[in-house]
């Protein structure tokens, strides 16, 4: 469904973010859906994936970090800005990822932003920042902190569904252990 409503948001709106990772786009989803979503950042570039969390450990990596990427700038500074571009190509032709993380605003926690290709400048950052830093609330776009609380699914939901449909777990079913 995400991939679905992405594909259809491209030609209507001047960015479109998704929630989360686009090295989990390529690692955890089917080949067909990878190219599904390829085929659709592609069409006009103009998605953009958004983290607010990464462990991520690819920039520090070689001076023997044990945290996140993420916790290192977190620490450096408060104010507003990007790092610099991080181009990955470990994935192969075609799933090359460029990140940066950034803050929109003082004292705001830092995202991870994630573009396809490695063909992003700059100024294109910049841009991206200007847009998002606009319907930002807290540091993090409205858009997606908007979508995360019309999807949350809480505990009540789930004992409703429950409820509804007669779910619930068989005699001798593996639960998890505590």
């Amino acid at each position: 469904m995400e991939i679905d409503a992405c594909s259809a948001s491209v030609d209507k709106a001047d960015v479109v973010t998704l929630d989360g990772s686009l090295y989990s786009q390529f690692l955890t989803r089917q080949s067909s859906l990878s190219s599904m979503i390829t085929a659709a950042i592609k069409k006009r570039n103009n998605v953009v994936f958004v983290s607010k969390t990464s462990s991520a450990r690819k920039q520090f990596e070689k001076f023997g970090s044990l945290a996140g990427d993420i916790f290192y700038y977190n620490h450096a500074i408060k104010k507003p800005g990007f790092s610099k571009i991080f181009v990955d190509k470990e994935l192969g032709p075609g799933k090359v990822i460029s990140s940066v993380y950034a803050r929109l605003s003082d004292s705001t926690p830092l995202i991870k932003i994630e573009l396809l290709g490695s063909d992003h400048d700059e100024s294109e950052i910049k841009s991206l920042l200007d847009r998002l830093c606009k319907n930002s609330v807290s540091g993090y776009p409205y858009a997606l902190k908007l979508a995360h609380n019309k999807c949350k699914i809480t505990h009540t939901d789930l004992v409703r569904l429950v409820s509804l449909y007669g779910l619930g777990n068989e005699v001798g079913s593996r639960e998890v252990l505590g």
